[in-house]
């Protein structure tokens, strides 16, 4: 049986075991402070199993709060060279993003060619990187490929044409509103994105948008001048129904 005096100390064998030993362990503490009783173990537990070295109370790895690990900074989604435009052009690119309300997810054309069009203006979430073509497998479903397979044949720009032929085909059945945005949505990156080749899809298509809709085309200049981040140039193409 243990001695009554520690009456924390039960009838178990680890208990009958300890007991002997309480008596040393109470004297140390009450001599050198049992915090630095307690420190000291950990210190000779730590030599003898090469563990790394604990704080004051013999508990954490140090005094100082450990260090955590650092995130990666995030900043802009959008691509650099949509920072180098006007504001308001700016503004057009980002409104014409989401997909159009009341239309199936997938199909028709309008879904791969807003897929296309987010990666020539946003960054890939997943990896901060360029998805410079329609067709790397990365990039999730928001800005997942409209293509399978590499350009065996065709290149991306041929490929693509039969989701612009879908979305011609299907544009009675979008709404107007989003219409509107994606068309001037594709001027802007037709006239401004720094890549040649993905800088004429986008145009020839805006080309085949206004052209659908027996418009003239806008040039770059009179785009310029209407989203130049002035109140003047802006008023200049605004009707008075909606200046205010």
């Amino acid at each position: 049986m243990t001695s009554n005096r520690y009456p924390f100390l039960g009838d178990n064998p680890f208990d009958e075991r300890d007991a002997a030993h309480v008596g040393t362990l109470h004297r140390i503490g009450a001599e050198i402070g049992y915090g630095r009783a307690q420190q000291l173990l950990g210190l000779i537990w730590d030599m003898e199993h090469k563990c790394a070295p604990r704080g004051s109370m013999g508990v954490t790895i140090n005094d100082d709060a450990a260090e955590l690990p650092k995130a990666r900074t995030p900043g802009p989604v959008t691509q650099p060279w949509v920072h180098s435009i006007s504001m308001m052009q700016q503004s057009v690119l980002l409104a014409a993003i989401r997909g159009p309300d009341g239309l199936a997810k997938y199909g028709g054309g309008a879904k791969m060619l807003l897929r296309w069009y987010r990666r020539c203006i946003l960054l890939s979430a997943m990896d901060g990187k360029v998805l410079a073509n329609p067709i790397d497998e990365n990039g999730g479903s928001f800005t997942g490929p409209s293509l399978d397979g590499p350009d065996d044949l065709d290149h991306w720009s041929e490929r693509m044409q039969q989701h612009v032929h879908d979305y011609l085909r299907q544009v009675d059945a979008l709404p107007h509103h989003y219409q509107m945005h994606f068309m001037h949505a594709v001027e802007i990156v037709g006239y401004k994105h720094p890549d040649t080749v993905i800088r004429h899809f986008w145009h020839q298509l805006y080309l085949r948008l206004v052209n659908d809709f027996h418009l003239w085309p806008e040039t770059e200049e009179q785009l310029d001048e209407r989203l130049g981040d002035t109140r003047s140039g802006w008023l200049k193409r605004a009707d008075p129904a909606t200046v205010d």
